[in-house]
């Protein structure tokens, strides 16, 4: 299954943005793993088998904030090609602990993780999107793996964490996750 990225995330105390055109990886940021920039595209990985890969953007300057409160991250996704049953999908992280390397769909840190679970490895936990804050799961969302597969195409994906403690995921169009609240909520601290 490929995994590709194309976008930009904003963050409260900074910003980073990458259109992947000159395909290169960006200044601020670090790829593991299987990925690569080509095309104006960051590769995750592609559609074959024993695949791991990592994109890091690096600590946007602790000095200048205690701690994380909220992110905007909105990004174009492929989620397509492997076989029928492909696996095992890619997370999305936000913590101060986020280690230089790769990590699979179950995601890291400490933390926000949604992670995209793409293959049911025989408990009926996925196809899904879940949800965790501080390494536990808050919400698990079945989604069918029609929804997720992309083919082909590009799709819209926004993952927004308010300072409230509030997130909302909108996949291509959809709404998988509203003003979910995450219990426990506080500033996401990174190392100074």
């Amino acid at each position: 299954m490929l995994a590709a990225l194309c976008g930009a995330a904003t963050l409260q105390a900074g910003s980073f943005s990458a259109d992947f055109n000159d395909n290169a990886v960006p200044t601020g940021s670090a790829v593991y793993g299987n990925t690569t920039v080509s095309e104006g595209i960051l590769k995750l990985t592609l559609a074959a088998n024993s695949q791991s890969g990592g994109f890091v953007i690096e600590n946007l300057d602790p000095d200048s904030f205690d701690g994380l409160n909220g992110v905007t991250a909105r990004f174009r996704l492929r989620l397509g090609g492997g076989t029928s049953t492909p696996a095992d999908g890619f997370s999305f992280c936000v913590a101060g602990d986020l280690p230089d390397g790769t990590w699979g769909e179950e995601g890291t840190g400490s933390g926000l993780t949604v992670a995209f679970d793409i293959y049911d490895n025989g408990g009926g936990e996925a196809p899904s999107v879940d949800i965790k804050w501080a390494g536990q799961v808050v919400a698990e969302r079945r989604v069918p793996l029609s929804t997720l597969r992309t083919g082909a195409s590009f799709v819209d994906v926004e993952i927004k964490l308010d300072p409230d403690g509030t997130l909302d995921l909108t996949y291509n169009g959809e709404a998988l996750y509203s003003n979910l609240y995450l219990a426990g909520f506080q500033p996401i601290a990174f190392a100074r």
